[in-house]
């Protein structure tokens, strides 16, 4: 899921940067102290400019949540 649909906009491996200046990386988003697996959930419920309306199923959501919190 990440490498299909996320990586075109955001660095999805350890380490690995985003392609584009300003778009946070995954690992960048698992550092903040102010991100919480609950908040990814949500923010993941809703789609975020520029990305375009973009549904992410909800096995899929929690998918990518446990996969972001690993890269911390």
């Amino acid at each position: 899921m990440a490498e299909r649909q996320c990586s075109q906009c955001h660095g999805v491996g350890r380490g690995e940067k985003s392609p584009y200046e300003g778009v946070s990386s995954f690992t960048e988003i698992a550092a903040e102290p102010s991100i919480t697996e609950d908040s990814l959930r949500a923010f993941l419920k809703t789609s975020h400019p520029p990305t375009p309306d973009l549904i992410i199923k909800p096995a899929d959501i929690d998918d990518l949540v446990s996969y972001i919190a690993s890269l911390r």
